[in-house]
């Protein structure tokens, strides 16, 4: 069994909200995704690659506001993502890195293109992530 180690981000501390409702889109194999109600306590199901962990993803960038360093991690942390490529880029070189979080894996220049995460679609605090450039 494979287990996930997280790294940790000197000074950051993650957001402590708790969250009514999630909403993401765009963000690895989630076209758009909303869960109306969190509670206390939630319990992911489904079956090989149906998107848990992605969404467990989307919480930690969200809560760490869309850090690169955590963007980085994510991506080199998933196959399709060379880790030798991710190791010799520049600290600001993050367009690869979101193309490889980008749903579809097309990154484009379109404004109305990004990663969102947040409580819901209109919630003033989506993280909205794009070109780093």
């Amino acid at each position: 069994m494979h287990h996930r180690v997280l790294p940790t981000y000197a000074g950051i501390v993650p957001m402590a909200k708790h969250l009514e409702s999630l909403y993401v889109k765009n963000f690895r194999c989630l076209d758009e995704l909303t869960i109306d109600r969190l509670g206390d306590v939630n319990l992911l199901v489904g079956g090989n690659n149906s998107g848990k962990t992605t969404v467990l993803e989307a919480l930690e960038v969200f809560a760490l506001k869309g850090l690169k360093a955590v963007l980085r991690y994510i991506a080199s942390s998933h196959d399709e993502y060379n880790r030798e490529v991710a190791d010799e880029l520049d600290e600001n070189d993050c367009v690869d890195i979101v193309e490889v979080l980008f749903n579809g894996r097309k990154f484009s220049d379109d404004e109305n293109e990004f990663i969102a995460i947040g409580e819901h679609a209109e919630s003033n605090n989506l993280l909205k992530i794009a070109d780093f450039g």
